[in-house]
């Protein structure tokens, strides 16, 4: 993972989400076999963009591409973490639902606004999860637990900072209201 800064937008989860994800963790016993790979509860999101180069010509496309989104608040339900394995190991939280209609509309609006703005591109190819560990020290089975949901109703534009390692947000946007019939119910079982 590179250590300059970069521009990202993303959806952060409430702390009250944020606190129910770190106590499943806990209870797994995952803090523990992660060490300092444990990724700080308070950097947990959900990305939209790839990472952009941290400039102040970049930051004023990242800007219009934040405003220009027109996407509906969705919920996202998580229910089981998983290992993936690109160039390293990552832990993360993921729905077993995979990509709702309403992520992917999401997405759509991301690409969408992109589209709009000059000088600025974005392959807007991701997967609703929230990553806690980069560079874990094992593959993990699939763990499953009581799904936890929070609605996505807002965008920020991100700037990834270093020495603590976090996200400062430099911009951010409120979602229009969830479509009829976009809530989600937690499965019962």
């Amino acid at each position: 993972m590179t250590k300059d800064p970069f521009l990202m937008l993303m959806g952060r989860p409430p702390p009250d989400v944020v606190r129910q994800l770190s106590d499943i963790v806990e209870a797994a016993g995952l803090v523990q076999r992660l060490g300092r790979r444990y990724f700080d509860p308070a950097n947990s999101h959900q990305s939209f963009s790839n990472r952009h180069k941290d400039d102040a010509v970049e930051l004023t496309r990242m800007i219009a591409v934040g405003s220009a989104i027109q996407a509906h608040a969705f919920d996202l339900s998580l229910d089981r973490i998983v290992s993936t394995v690109k160039d390293r190991i990552d832990w993360r939280f993921e729905s077993s639902k995979g990509r709702t209609p309403e992520f992917d509309a999401m997405l759509r609006a991301v690409r969408a606004a992109f589209d709009c703005v000059d000088g600025i591109e974005d392959e807007v190819q991701h997967a609703p999860h929230v990553t806690f560990a980069y560079g874990a020290p094992e593959r993990l089975r699939t763990l499953h637990f009581p799904a936890v949901a929070w609605t996505v109703d807002r965008t920020e534009l991100v700037r990834r900072m270093e020495h603590p390692y976090r996200y400062e947000t430099l911009a951010s946007w409120p979602l229009l209201p969830a479509s009829r019939g976009a809530v989600i119910q937690v499965p019962l079982f």
